[in-house]
Parts: C-alpha cells; sequence; structure tokens
C-alpha cells in the first residue's frame, strides 16, 4: 500500500518540511494499523539523522525524537535515501501541499 497526502506548513525549511512529512505519516500508518513500513525519502540529511549516522539541527530535535518513538512502535521499518529523480511522487505532494488552503 502506497500512502500519501499533502498539507501545508508555512514558511519552513526543507529539512522541517521533509521531518514533519514523516512524523505525520508514521502518525497516520500507526493510525490505521499498519506495523511493517518501508520509508524512502530524498533528503540524505534527514534519513542518515534519523539512522543515528549524524546529529539533527536543533530546530527539528524534537521531532526527530518523536520519529524515533513513533519507530519503536513498529514491527519493522526500513529506512532508504532515494535519488530526487526517484522520488517524484514526494514532489508532486510538496507542490499540491502549497496549494492547499488552511491546512
Amino acid at each position: 500500500m502506497l500512502l500519501a497526502y499533502a498539507g501545508q506548513l508555512g514558511k519552513v525549511s526543507n529539512n522541517t518540511a521533509e521531518v514533519m512529512a514523516l512524523y505525520w505519516g508514521l502518525k497516520l500508518v500507526i493510525s490505521m494499523g499498519r506495523r511493517d513500513v518501508q520509508i524512502e525519502g530524498d533528503s540524505k540529511i534527514i534519513i542518515e539523522t534519523i539512522k543515528g549516522n549524524m546529529r539533527e539541527a536543533w530546530a527539528i530535535k524534537g521531532v526527530i525524537d518523536d520519529i524515533m518513538y513513533l519507530l519503536t512502535i513498529l514491527n519493522r521499518s526500513d529506512l532508504n535515501h532515494i535519488s530526487q529523480e526517484g522520488n517524484s511522487m514526494a514532489d508532486d505532494m510538496a507542490m499540491l501541499g502549497l496549494k492547499v488552503k488552511g491546512a
């Protein structure tokens, strides 16, 4: 199953947007009762931070901590970096999110 959604975050950095998308995606998956998840992202910084290979920026530390907790709820989670070219759906959803009003 592939899930997608879009929403507005206001003026935030691309890293904050990536982290928030992952956070809300994990919350959605868990609320649906799913426990085996494959996560793909085109932000190597975010993927490596969540894997524990990089230190998070202070501005997103709280959300990273929340993501780490949500990952413990899952039975299995594969977290992989993919090229931006291979993640065109995320780009499409980001463009849609810019058009969503009041989200």
